[in-house]
């Protein structure tokens, strides 16, 4: 406990002079405001009162370890965010860091991923300072705590020793199938990425990152003192390095899968199924229509696929689908992927009824009830995302890091008005332009 003292009370010699808030002005936008930092970051705060006494921060600055990349050190780079917080920070294990956080209803973890690094955090009001003073000491003074990464790696590869089980080995083709194979595609940590672990160059990339965030963005939501927000930010966000940085990720060739294809293979199992696994894909513009008609299509879908599978055959218990626009290396892209485990023997005339569905969605057979449904259940989720500060953060996110774009004022009435012509339009595309990855896995025959 004397240790996690000492470093709490070292965070006074992290604050240095000169800091503040440079420039203010309104955001133009859900009633935020913008700050200009003396390190260059800029901070965007909105008040609200939906949820008492919670506030929500994150904070994202362009490039990720994009700018550290090389394909040998993939294995280190696909298991940084779980080595540094496993580490702990400031002289503190990740276990006391936890606790601090804990005893005032605080979270708080920094990532450094491909394409960015960051923070994202969540506190009771009062908590607000601690959640800061963690997230200096995680920016500021990583550490690597040896001893919990070899747990880690030990834990890790007791569950690998499993993973001869074929829903495993299924898993591990998706991901290596629709990423194209890179290096990083795969969410997977292997024996030989556990065994290739080099936590200098860990540490190295995740100080790189931390070390000038003059471009990061900062934004907060929730039920703050105007006060005593500005005070804090000055204290730990302003003190933050910034040495005039500025990036763009850089292209490592994380693509989806650029072709179509369809792959088969046979695994032994002690219960034999079949898996049946589609991933659609096309460019298109990241709009609000595209991002509503992806999610209103793949829920008509879903229902379609459920009522024949499970329904009408008995062949599932239950379906994973999920129709989104995201964006990519190679720009914002449909991503509609369809994953079933099915009665052995059926998984062809699965597939089949499948692609049957999303043909006959294509040309048009969506019924005015069907479309209906969907629009109400998406008012009403929004209607109840409205009152969280979760919410209002992915608004303000979208609002500035895509030039002005605004999802939430027009939303009800895009929602509204997708037709049904709509729907079949969105899907010809991806049957007609898109790229389809399909995988079966069958038993082994003895």
């Amino acid at each position: 406990m004397k240790k996690a003292l000492l470093a709490i009370l070292a965070l006074g010699s992290l604050v240095v002079s000169a800091q503040s808030i440079v420039k203010e002005s309104p955001l133009g936008a859900y009633g935020a405001m913008h700050w200009t930092l003396s390190n260059g970051i800029n901070v965007y705060v909105k008040a609200s009162k939906l949820q008492p006494g919670w506030i929500t921060i994150a904070g994202t600055s362009p490039g990720g370890y994009s700018h550290n990349y090389t394909p040998a050190q993939a294995s280190s780079l696909k298991q940084l965010n779980t080595v540094m917080a496993v580490s702990g920070a400031g002289g503190m294990t990740a276990v006391e860091l936890g606790k601090m956080l804990r005893a005032d209803s605080a979270r708080m973890r920094t990532y450094v991923e491909r394409d960015e690094e960051g923070f994202a955090g969540s506190c009771k009001r009062t908590g607000l300072e601690t959640a800061l003073k963690v997230l200096q000491l995680k920016a500021l003074h990583p550490q690597i705590d040896t001893a919990a990464v070899n747990k880690y790696v030990a834990v890790n590869k007791k569950a690998n020793a499993k993973h001869g089980d074929p829903k495993f080995a299924f898993a591990d083709s998706i991901f290596a199938n629709v990423f194209g194979h890179h290096p990083v595609g795969s969410e997977k940590v292997s024996n030989y990425d556990l065994d290739h672990i080099d936590l200098d160059f860990i540490l190295q990339v995740y100080q790189d990152r931390f070390a000038d965030l003059s471009d990061m963005s900062v934004f907060v939501v929730g039920d703050f003192d105007p006060d005593s927000i500005k005070t804090l930010v000055v204290k730990y966000i302003a003190t933050l390095p910034g040495k005039g940085r500025v990036e763009k990720p850089v292209d490592i060739g994380y693509r989806l899968f650029d072709s179509s294809k369809t792959l088969r293979f046979t695994a032994k199992m002690a219960e034999p199924q079949d898996k049946v696994y589609f991933f659609w894909t096309t460019q298109v513009d990241y709009t609000l229509k595209n991002y509503l008609t992806a999610q209103v299509a793949g829920r008509i879908l879903s229902d379609m696929w459920l009522d024949d599978l499970r329904d009408k055959h008995g062949w599932t218990k239950h379906i994973d689908s999920h129709c989104s626009v995201v964006d990519t290396d190679g720009g914002p892209a449909i991503y509609f992927p369809f994953n079933a485990t099915v009665t052995a023997g059926k998984g062809e005339a699965a597939r089949q009824l499948v692609l049957g569905d999303l043909e006959r969605v294509a040309r048009g057979n969506v019924t005015a009830a069907q479309l209906k449904a969907q629009q109400d259940y998406y008012s009403r989720v929004h209607k109840e995302n409205m009152g969280t500060n979760s919410y209002w953060m992915q608004m303000l996110q979208n609002y500035v890091l895509n030039d002005g774009l605004d999802f939430d004022g027009p939303y009800q009435s895009t929602l509204e008005s997708i037709t049904r012509a709509d729907v079949a339009a969105f899907v010809a595309r991806l049957l007609n332009e898109g790229r389809q990855l399909n995988l079966m896995m069958t038993p082994a025959q003895d």
